[in-house]
């Protein structure tokens, strides 16, 4: 069986990214947070409706105590580096690169899950620097540059990059990529 072409290769790492997109609406859907404000919205204008909504919240309360969870929806970020959260430059080096010093208020990493955690944990996005393509980073780069955030592509010299991946890239930046000697 030979390997999958660049379009199909955008094509499933598309519908990848719309099955999370999906899911994290569910998630939002499911929430005590969603549900409760969909009930509160249900009751105006008042009505003697309104009354059946009360006790509808007071059961949602009280189902959401028993399974222990009333927090709502949001990612877990005790794994998220503090630093990371107040750094201006988000840095994805290959595992064999160095960081460049000069880089002041920049937090560097070689783990791409973990940056993809970041970017998500973020309130104010600044720039992410990359010098590795991953598909989980690449998967919030365009939330990321809707919220405001700024992407470099900074690719490694002699280094191979799979062509889906830097189509993918290419079609959130501004300016082309140069293809690589």
């Amino acid at each position: 069986m030979s390997s999958p072409s660049p379009a199909q290769y955008l094509i499933r790492l598309l519908q990848e990214e719309a099955a999370q997109a999906q899911a994290e609406v569910q998630a939002i859907r499911n929430s005590l947070r969603y549900r409760a404000g969909s009930l509160l919205v249900e009751a105006f204008p008042p009505s003697r409706r309104s009354f059946s909504v009360v006790r509808a919240l007071l059961r949602l309360f009280v189902e959401q105590a028993r399974r222990g969870r009333t927090k709502g929806v949001g990612i877990a970020t005790a794994m998220v580096p503090e630093a990371a959260l107040a750094a201006d430059f988000l840095v994805l080096l290959p595992s064999s690169g160095s960081a460049d010093p000069s880089l002041n208020g920049a937090w560097v990493t070689t783990d791409a899950a973990l940056l993809a955690a970041v970017m998500d944990a973020v309130q104010v996005p600044g720039t992410v620097l990359l010098q590795q393509l991953d598909q989980v980073v690449l998967r919030r780069l365009g939330r990321w540059q809707a919220l405001g955030g700024r992407v470099n592509w900074q690719p490694l010299p002699g280094e191979v990059y799979s062509p889906a991946l830097l189509g993918y890239l290419q079609s959130l930046l501004d300016s082309p990529i140069e293809p690589c000697a």
